[in-house]
């Protein structure tokens, strides 16, 4: 599998906000080729992969946003009953905790998602074993 950047964003959570930093980023020519957010209370919460990490991170600071660096692993999960559930096992078993989760594309009868824990380097060995992974 491999493991990629990921940029882990706050934004206030109101109207506009999301807006303002993706037009931000189209005009500067750079792709959200994928992510996830959520917002409780004041604040929201995007992680995203984005085609040109260092770029994004300029933006950010030049705007004021508050972001850190996440690193995810990729990994292929079947599209069937239980297989995330398959897949992530072999993390549970090893007490590595899984701190984000989203899909970056599907394939067929597969789909590859951006997994972040506590430990990528060892979630990636694991997850690129047989039975953990495509």
């Amino acid at each position: 599998m491999s493991i990629q950047t990921a940029i882990r964003i706050r934004l206030a959570n109101r109207p506009g906000e999301l807006v303002k930093l993706t037009t931000k980023l189209a005009q500067a020519g750079i792709n959200l080729e994928s992510g996830s957010g959520i917002a409780t209370g004041t604040e929201g919460i995007l992680e995203l992969l984005v085609s040109d990490t260092s770029q994004a991170e300029r933006i950010l600071r030049e705007q004021g946003i508050s972001f850190d660096e996440s690193k995810v692993t990729l990994a292929w999960v079947p599209e069937k009953i239980g297989g995330l559930a398959e897949v992530i096992k072999p993390l549970s078993d090893a007490g590595i905790n899984i701190d984000a989760f989203y899909l970056v594309r599907a394939e067929g009868n597969q789909n590859l998602v951006a997994i972040g824990t506590d430990n990528p380097e060892k979630a990636d060995k694991l997850l690129s074993t047989p039975g953990g992974g495509r």
